[in-house]
């Protein structure tokens, strides 16, 4: 009867440890896959890209002395964590800085093209950003919708635009969002969120301190005048 006992204790201590293995292993797997890599690297054929040329989505002034062009995709959760970080930092910086918005839609993500068009549907009416801040923010609401469109529709009442108007534009085929995508494509973007800041490529989340790091590098520099054209050259 003991020797059953023991073995049975045995058993449950086994089947505990294989229980404990698999939602280590799951919660790993988990972690992994959602871990926020970062890396950066300099290349010339990003000064050649025109990234900030002829884009459709700015925000802050032309003659900026530091540009940050942010390729990413309203469905991703690292990118809604990197743009609030970002807003912050631009707010800190106000006219030092222009943000221009690209388009990177991931195809695994299937409401990551609605929520683009949402957003240019709202940019017809001067509210491009206020939208994807929104989006950003009510991610977690919308991601895995069938039909997102109603809480689209909410959004841009809340942001007071003409209903009627942004449904009709919501609708059409945006031309940019795939131009974006391809352009993103042609420097080899390979995960969202990524930043290029001025002639650097940073891929992932940054931090709030790694951004002014990078940005503080520009504004202190003698050139730091002549940076504001490096993407366009």
């Amino acid at each position: 009867m003991q020797k059953v006992k023991a073995f049975m204790g045995a058993n449950k201590l086994y089947i505990s440890g294989i229980i404990v293995t698999l939602i280590l292993v799951v919660f790993g797997s988990f972690f992994y896959s959602h871990r926020i890599p970062r890396s950066q690297s300099t290349n010339n054929n990003y000064k050649k890209a025109g990234l900030s040329s002829d884009a459709k989505n700015t925000r802050g002034p032309q003659t900026a002395t530091v540009k940050i062009v942010e390729f990413s995709d309203l469905e991703c959760l690292a990118c809604a964590q990197g743009h609030i970080k970002l807003n912050k930092v631009i707010t800190k910086y106000q006219d030092q800085i222009q943000l221009i918005y690209r388009h990177y839609p991931l195809k695994s993500h299937k409401n990551s093209n609605p929520a683009a068009n949402a957003a240019e549907a709202a940019g017809e009416q001067g509210k491009f950003f206020q939208m994807i801040d929104l989006l950003y923010k009510n991610q977690n609401n919308w991601a895995n919708k069938t039909d997102p469109t109603n809480m689209f529709a909410t959004y841009a009442d809340e942001l007071n635009l003409n209903i009627e108007k942004f449904m009709k534009d919501y609708a059409k085929t945006w031309t940019n969002i795939s131009l974006d995508r391809a352009m993103g494509e042609k420097v080899n973007i390979k995960l969202t969120p990524t930043f290029f800041i001025n002639d650097k490529m940073f891929e992932g989340v940054m931090s709030e301190t790694e951004l002014e790091t990078e940005i503080q590098q520009y504004l202190k520099t003698p050139e730091a005048t002549n940076t504001s054209e490096i993407l366009d050259q």
